[in-house]
């Protein structure tokens, strides 16, 4: 490519252009005929402007002239330059020039020029224009067939052979098959249609184009079987090349790790005229705009693919959506439904216990007391049904109220240490040194709370403890439920808050309970803004969940829950 030397095109007079290298650190314009570049204009000053370098940059200084000097119609006394700024000069500013610094587009056109020839034939320029038709119809096909053929179309009309094909390499890395023009030319053999399979090998591992426009000119070529068999003259093969997969987004069907994806040959049993430069050239464009056609395809092809994933995953999921609300739906009415005869039966059974109905005796009274009993824990799994189906319908309205955390821990140790002594269990509570003050639904936090007392006592065998206790770390209470029971196995630890999951109980006994509790202090702790896990100890397990620190009650809130009045 062009040099990288910054210049100045210079559209003055009017009309016509001419470019100036900068090649001095101080480049000086203005009237002066000794400036660099001479403006010979009355409204330029005899020095009206200077342009030095900087490092890697470059800096326009006026120097005080009549009229001002402008960079994008602004007026610059000091400003460094970027590529195609606007310089203008003069009293309405109709001397421009435009700066250029590693610019691109104009080293291209530099390029072209320099490429030009006086042999540049007709056919030359129509190979540009196939080339720019090629491109054109790269960009409406939609059909990767299409593409394929339109490439080896371009490559066999180009060079004026008799057949060819293109290969791509499949999943295995593989070259395969994929395009073809009068593959049976000869005797063909069985299978895949004969071609020079050496020469594709050495385009393949050298990643570079061979061009033989007459085999018996090359001995190391002329002896090959392929080439005998087939009668080859003229043999043309080129490498689809990808670009690195560290410098471009790579579809995922194309390989990995090696950089060429394919290969474009063309072959003819006569001797051709040697190639021109250009027809190379537009060979290797061929070969490249083919590339890329095929790599925006395929990425066009997954982005489509990737669209309809998400749209079924869409539908999916609200399929799901409607059945997860039906099911909530279901579980909230037949609730509410058994509600209304396990009370009946309920009431029955306790006024028969209590005698209403007569005399019991001993037998009566032991299965009296078993349905008692069960229909205790029914209620207990209607009543976690409906919690459930609330929180997940978001019909859980929680009543925030400063709340004392030490009297939280001792309602709740009050509340569930008769459960405990029946089974000889310790309860013990640790309150913070200061008292704490947070914003809550205390009844639902007391439900958090049973839920993780009821679930220690499950795990916990006579003799073993209980224990509560709270503490501040940083703008959060955390408060932990502590057992000695059997603890948690480490694959349990997140499983348990999963809707009816029930970790293993003691000696592989048969786990209690609905299964429910836990899912449902989580769902409460967090609809406070806190988090709920579990741990395993050196004894037992841990339940620590955090809520945020409240500050002092606003008017209308009332007192923190046992606070003196």
């Amino acid at each position: 490519m062009a040099t990288a030397v910054p210049r100045l095109r210079v559209h003055h007079p009017p009309g016509s252009e001419q470019v100036v290298l900068i090649e001095k650190e101080t480049f000086n314009i203005g009237r002066r005929p000794d400036n660099d570049l001479v403006v010979a204009e009355k409204d330029i000053s005899r020095l009206q402007a200077v342009i030095c370098r900087e490092g890697t940059h470059f800096i326009l200084e006026d120097r005080g002239s009549t009229f001002g000097t402008f960079v994008n119609r602004l007026p610059a006394t000091r400003q460094r330059l970027r590529n195609r700024d606007v310089i203008s000069l003069g009293r309405d500013q109709r001397i421009e020039m435009t700066f250029l610094q590693e610019d691109r587009m104009s080293q291209i056109l530099e390029e072209v020029e320099s490429r030009r020839r006086p042999d540049t034939t007709p056919d030359d320029y129509r190979n540009l224009s196939i080339l720019l038709e090629l491109s054109k119809g790269f960009n409406t096909m939609t059909s990767l067939q299409d593409m394929l053929e339109l490439a080896l179309d371009a490559v066999i009309d180009v060079t004026h052979a008799e057949r060819g094909f293109i290969m791509l390499r499949d999943e295995e890395g593989t070259l395969t098959m994929r395009a073809s023009r009068n593959p049976d030319r000869g005797e063909p053999g069985p299978g895949q249609p004969r071609l020079s399979r050496s020469i594709v090998d050495e385009v393949v591992a050298s990643g570079e184009p061979r061009f033989l426009t007459d085999v018996n000119e090359d001995p190391k070529v002329k002896g090959r079987p392929s080439i005998e068999e087939l009668s080859l003259r003229w043999v043309v093969c080129l490498p689809l090349k990808v670009l690195p997969a560290e410098q471009v987004t790579r579809p995922s069907r194309l390989p990995d790790k090696a950089d060429l994806f394919g290969v474009i040959y063309a072959d003819s049993s006569h001797a051709g005229a040697p190639l021109s430069p250009v027809t190379r050239d537009l060979i290797q464009s061929i070969a490249t705009h083919a590339i890329f056609a095929l790599e925006n395809f395929f990425l066009r092809q997954e982005d489509l693919e990737r669209r309809l994933v998400e749209r079924e995953m869409e539908r999916e999921m609200e399929r799901l959506r409607e059945i997860d609300r039906l099911k909530t739906e279901f579980v909230s009415n037949v609730s509410h439904e058994l509600r209304t005869p396990l009370t009946a039966i309920k009431g029955s059974v306790d006024n028969m216990l209590d005698g209403l109905t007569g005399s019991v005796n001993e037998r009566q009274r032991h299965y009296l007391t078993r349905v008692n009993e069960n229909a205790e824990q029914l209620s207990r799994l209607i009543a976690d049904l409906l919690d459930l189906a609330r929180i997940e319908s978001g019909q859980v309205e929680v009543r925030p109220r400063s709340t004392s955390v030490s009297r939280l821990l001792e309602g709740a140790a009050e509340s569930m240490r008769p459960v405990l002594d029946r089974r000889g269990i310790s309860l013990k509570v640790e309150l913070p040194r200061d008292d704490l003050v947070i914003v809550a639904d205390r009844d639902r936090l007391m439900q958090v709370l049973f839920n993780l007392i009821g679930n220690a006592v499950k795990f916990t065998s006579p003799g073993g403890a209980v224990t509560l206790d709270a503490r501040l770390m940083a703008d959060e209470v955390v408060v932990s439920v502590s057992d000695t029971g059997v603890g948690i196995p480490e694959r349990d630890l997140e499983r348990i808050f999963d809707r009816f999951y029930q970790a293993p109980a003691a000696q592989g006994a048969k786990p209690t309970g609905t299964g429910l509790g836990l899912p449902i202090a989580r769902s409460l702790v967090e609809l406070h803004g806190g988090r709920l896990w579990a741990e395993r100890a050196e004894v037992g397990s841990r339940f620590h969940f955090t809520l945020p620190v409240g500050a002092a009650p606003r008017a209308g809130t009332g007192p923190a829950e046992g606070a003196q009045s």
